[in-house]
């Protein structure tokens, strides 16, 4: 089996963050036979976590009869569930959870946003490549990468190619470059306000490598296998869960390469310590930490403004504005973070 190896620990065990949180590792935007483009069951979705070692889930099936009201929510096995839908909008794709009923039809996104957030759910920008509403208010994050839209990138001969001749995980391999106009995007975006980073699998049990035409790959196993989305929370159930989500506590690891468990980025200020989400003062000190030696980019306002080859960087006295971490090793892309804020001096 390609991939990281086995032997991911239970939740309860995962690491602690700088402030004592669970470093909770899940999946994203994940498809069913609730929705039209899938034959998923909840039991195959189940057993891939299991095997890959997901704490938590969040399905998003596109509307339909039962997509919403006949999902699972809850524990099964060592991962927790929740519901969730794909809405397509006026502005563009939105990834809406936890959801106890479906989202009805609405003739501009506000009315969506306004819907989902009655309810007590977020609304997350999915498929980020073709959104066309970034100066909407009421966002809640953004998905910075979908392996489907990845794939799409990819698609052609030299992926058939591979396809046919490759390994799986070198295959893959061509599924974790970041869109750099998506990063562009939600770095100005976030010069409003900031949105937390989810990683979309956008997982059908397959992937169509040439668009309509097919050719299909791509077990929940192995999707789940590429990357992970971690989430900072008080515990394993879904309130400290979503709490976390809209408090800005998340990185996104393509666990393609390896295991990312143990990143931290966070600020001190005095005594006072501060995760991914805050606003801090241009008093705090930035500091980042990586569980192996790789390459750390900090970027403010999306422009890099320090790097470090190692397991950490510091960062002091910085200047007011939006702050996130990119690691890589050597040149493939491994974790993004969400950010911090630094207030005005």
């Amino acid at each position: 089996m390609w991939g990281p190896p086995p032997g991911f620990v239970a939740a309860p065990d995962r690491p602690l963050s700088r402030t004592g949180l669970l470093d909770l590792r899940g999946v994203f935007h994940c498809h069913s036979h609730h929705s039209h483009d899938s034959d998923g069951t909840i039991e195959e979705i189940a057993a891939a976590c299991e095997s890959v070692g997901m704490d938590f889930l969040v399905m998003s099936d596109h509307p339909g009869p039962e997509s919403v009201t006949g999902g699972v929510s809850g524990m099964v096995g060592n991962t927790l569930f929740m519901v969730g839908a794909e809405i397509r909008t006026p502005g563009g794709t939105l990834l809406a959870f936890p959801l106890a009923s479906p989202v009805g039809e609405h003739s501009t996104l506000q009315g969506y946003l306004d819907e989902i957030h009655d309810a007590g759910a977020l609304a997350f920008v999915g498929h980020a490549e073709r959104f066309a509403a970034w100066e909407q208010d009421g966002l809640d994050g953004v998905e910075i990468h979908n392996l489907h839209a990845a794939a799409v990138r990819a698609a052609g001969v030299w992926m058939a190619i591979k396809a046919v001749f490759a390994p799986l995980g070198i295959l893959f391999t061509s599924l974790v470059d970041l869109d750099p106009e998506v990063l562009e995007r939600w770095d100005e975006r976030q010069g409003r306000g900031l949105l937390t980073a989810v990683g979309g699998h956008d997982a059908h049990a397959n992937l169509r490598l040439l668009g309509s035409l097919g050719w299909v790959i791509g077990s929940y196993d192995e999707v789940f296998r590429v990357m992970s989305t971690h989430v900072l929370a008080t515990g394993l159930d879904e309130a400290a869960i979503i709490d976390a989500l809209r408090q800005g506590r998340t990185y996104v690891v393509f666990d393609l390469w390896r295991d990312g468990s143990g990143f931290a980025f966070w600020a001190e200020d005095g005594e006072d310590v501060r995760e991914m989400g805050s606003v801090v003062s241009p008093a705090a000190t930035l500091r980042v930490r990586t569980p192996v030696s790789a390459r750390i980019l900090l970027l403010h306002d999306g422009e890099v403004a320090a790097t470090s080859d190692g397991v950490e960087l510091s960062f002091d006295d910085p200047d007011p504005g939006v702050y996130r971490v990119e690691v890589r090793l050597g040149d493939d892309p491994w974790i993004v973070s969400s950010a911090i804020r630094v207030g005005d001096r």
